[in-house]
């Protein structure tokens, strides 16, 4: 069974051992020391923090998700509606791939949103992928997500509306 799971100290070093099939995604420290940084600029100016989460199947680390929640008004860009979640990062590991459990990680991660995570509350979802990504932007396609004509960073931005 697929579950998100807070970075801890227990699932830390799994985390990081974890590899991407290809470099489409930035590694999983790169990312950590992101949300560590996040973290450090809430504390410093108020802004909500990047959530890093390990992605388990059963108990099995098989990958990892960064998340963040940006209320409109802390966002100067007229291309977003309103308030959103972001997918910052979503990598599954390379021996875990072709199995399913990225389309399960992103149902787990809806549910999350729909929810109201953390108490926040958003209608868009938004993630960006690189254009010759193709398995990502199938799978992102499979989950409901649409092309929304914007680039970010060279990125492909996509929308799913909750």
């Amino acid at each position: 069974m697929i579950k998100l799971q807070p970075i801890s100290e227990e699932n830390f070093d799994q985390v990081l051992e974890l590899k991407a099939s290809e470099k489409f995604v930035a590694s999983n420290s790169y990312s950590l020391a992101q949300a560590y940084l996040s973290l450090l600029d809430t504390i410093a100016t108020g802004e909500l923090p990047r959530l890093p989460y390990a992605i388990l199947n059963d108990e099995t680390v098989i990958g990892f998700v960064m998340l963040w929640f940006c209320p409109l008004e802390d966002d100067d860009d007229p291309a977003f509606k309103g308030d959103y979640f972001w997918i910052t990062r979503f990598m599954i590991d390379e021996k875990e791939q072709g199995k399913g459990y990225g389309k399960a990680a992103m149902a787990v991660l809806l549910d999350m949103f729909r929810a109201k995570l953390n108490g926040h509350e958003a209608k868009y979802v938004y993630l960006s992928y690189e254009p010759s990504n193709h398995v990502a932007a199938k799978l992102y396609e499979s989950c409901g997500f649409t092309e929304t004509g914007l680039e970010m960073g060279g990125e492909v931005v996509v929308e799913l509306v909750l």
